[in-house]
């Protein structure tokens, strides 16, 4: 009996990435790789907030487990990370560094508010609509604003650790 519940909960999962994939076609999702345990979907930068609300709203998928930013040279990089039961919903999209402005996803997902925050502050995202982006969550208060957030790559930790008095 358990051998036939553990195979029914492992093709569920199969399932509701079938579905996941399909519900997002329309926002032209293209999946980049995926096993039994983890779909990772790309999504375009202006399908993203309609994108949270498909896998929260119609599909249930409520534990949104972190957004990671990623430096990726010309762009950023946003991964939107989900769990269900014991599966891994990865929802990315890309945003030009140039001008690193993606809408907030606080009304679909309120608690992403920190992680928002800590990707604003990390990578200078700034989301657009969130009611904290005037506030730093990781960085000290006197972090200069004429310096590039700590994780761009081409960053010197030694500049910012002199610009917020930790060496001279």
């Amino acid at each position: 009996m358990a051998r036939r519940m553990r195979h029914t909960v492992e093709t569920s999962a199969v399932d509701l990435f079938t579905l996941i994939e399909k519900k997002l076609s329309p926002a032209n999702a293209k999946r980049e790789t995926g096993s039994d345990r983890l779909l990772v979907l790309r999504v375009p930068q202006d399908q993203i907030i309609a994108s949270l609300k498909l896998l929260t709203e119609e599909l249930g998928l409520k534990h949104l487990s972190t957004i990671t930013g990623l430096d990726i040279g010309d762009s950023i990089e946003l991964n939107y990370q989900f769990w269900h039961s014991d599966r891994i919903v990865d929802i990315k999209t890309s945003i030009s560094k140039t001008a690193p402005r993606v809408e907030t996803c606080t009304p679909v997902l309120p608690g992403a508010v920190l992680y928002e925050m800590e990707v604003h502050d990390m990578f200078g995202v700034t989301f657009e609509g969130h009611p904290w982006m005037d506030r730093k969550l990781l960085l000290p208060d006197n972090y200069p604003k004429d310096l590039p957030p700590p994780l761009l790559k081409g960053t010197s930790s030694e500049k910012i650790r002199k610009a917020v008095g930790i060496e001279k």
